[in-house]
């Protein structure tokens, strides 16, 4: 994404911090701006947060991170542009999508009382279906499997864009082969899509993450939360016992096989799940969209959640939160973050 009219003025190293775009249990994402050419590209920063930025395992997985996303091509997937350290502060370049995330999506439909239409929840899975299986397969330099599982797909890390493209993003916690056991007694990942193995401390395969994903499908279909709890004890007992009511009474607008294929993924043992992210595709293919005219049933959903209403106005952001924004990225301090709720997406127990 370029724009050939922008004054790049930075104020963060080489980039022009435009806006603080979230902030997470490990990271804050920033939109930013750098020169290319005579234009400017258009960014996604993801900065380290200060409290963790001296923990060498927490460093570790970021750089590793950064590095993955740079192999992994697949438009499903978003795109990464390496690491680099700003300032003294851990950042990785990302490819920016313009648009909002399943979690808001879900929160904008509730609002009305709607649940996605089942050929949107078709197409969606398709979609997601084909990331993973590319993430799945994909290789390193030498050809050898990477035996990737992303250890985190949930509605904050899918992106749909405003255009109908959706992406899978944040493999911060993604585990492969090559990593062994992971970090001894840590259980990482959001609570309410992990998977029961996951709960259990198991070590992971593929079908794992499409556990994951068919909690995110029966949440869109339904409008409600699958496993999501008062308690965080609760809400990993849900996932453990995994219980699921029948989609034939929560969503009965859901074709047999559309439903059968999504509670195939969340049964409780592996065994009994589809045996790869190729073949959930290819049991939602017959429910979603065309691929010809995917991006427009996409785009449609967005617009009904969120109206034609653009991005906030950068230049408009007020000034005192702008100036907190770059005094956070400059000075490696953000009060704002020592109130934050990290429990979702970090160390939930040793």
């Amino acid at each position: 994404m370029t724009d050939s009219g922008a004054e790049i003025r930075p104020n963060f190293g080489p980039l022009q911090l435009l806006r603080r775009v979230s902030i997470g249990g490990m990271a804050e994402v920033f939109k930013a701006r750098r020169a290319e050419g005579d234009g400017a590209r258009v960014l996604a920063v993801k900065r380290l947060l200060p409290s963790l930025a001296d923990d060498p395992d927490v460093l570790r997985s970021f750089r590793a991170e950064a590095d993955l996303g740079r192999q992994l091509d697949h438009p499903g997937l978003v795109r990464g542009f390496g690491f680099a350290l700003i300032h003294g502060s851990p950042c990785s370049l990302w490819e920016y999508v313009d648009g909002r995330d399943l979690a808001a999506l879900q929160t904008a439909l509730a609002v009305t009382g709607a649940a996605c239409a089942p050929v949107e929840v078709a197409t969606i899975g398709v979609a997601l279906a084909e990331a993973l299986a590319y993430a799945h397969d994909a290789t390193d330099a030498d050809g050898r499997p990477l035996g990737l599982v992303h250890r985190d797909v949930s509605p904050h890390n899918l992106m749909l864009g405003r255009a109908g493209l959706l992406k899978l993003i944040d493999f911060g916690i993604a585990w492969r082969h090559a990593d062994g056991a992971g970090r001894a007694g840590v259980l990482e990942g959001k609570r309410a899509y992990m998977s029961p193995e996951q709960v259990r401390g198991e070590a992971l395969d593929a079908r794992s993450d499409l556990f994951a994903l068919g909690t995110v499908l029966w949440e869109l279909a339904t409008g409600a939360r699958l496993f999501k709890a008062d308690t965080p004890a609760e809400t990993l007992a849900n996932v453990a016992a995994a219980a699921v009511p029948p989609l034939s009474e929560r969503a009965p607008q859901l074709p047999k096989g559309l439903a059968d294929a999504i509670e195939a993924c969340l049964a409780s043992g592996r065994g009994d799940r589809p045996p790869s992210a190729s073949a959930l595709g290819r049991r939602l293919s017959p429910h979603a969209a065309p691929a010809e005219q995917a991006s427009q049933v996409l785009t449609a959903l967005y617009r009904r959640a969120f109206g034609d209403a653009p991005e906030p106005d950068d230049a408009a952001s007020e000034l005192d939160a702008y100036r907190a924004d770059l005094r956070a990225a400059e000075l490696g301090r953000d009060p704002a973050v020592d109130g934050a709720d990290r429990t979702d997406i970090t160390l939930l127990a040793r």
